[in-house]
């Protein structure tokens, strides 16, 4: 009792380094959203994004057809976006 097995020990080593690979993708992966998100918006310093959630959500129905349309019409300009 109180000791564990060589293979679980090295199991569970594995999960901590998938863990902290995972992590570090992420970080990667948001600061490569922020910079997106800078360039998008035309800011051309360094600038730091804070994403604070609303209080409260509004309720709303959303047509599908309608969204369809409007996704339609708008898809060149994400189109356009995602080329540059």
């Amino acid at each position: 009792m109180g000791r564990i097995a060589e293979t679980e020990l090295l199991q569970i080593e594995l999960s901590v380094a998938n863990a902290e690979n995972a992590i570090a993708q992420s970080t990667l992966n948001l600061q490569s959203s922020m910079e997106q998100l800078r360039t998008f918006l035309g800011i051309q310093r360094a600038a730091r994004f804070e994403m604070v959630p609303p209080l409260e959500l509004p309720s709303f129905i959303v047509d599908p057809n309608q969204a369809l349309q409007f996704a339609l019409q708008n898809r060149s300009l994400i189109v356009s976006w995602n080329a540059a």
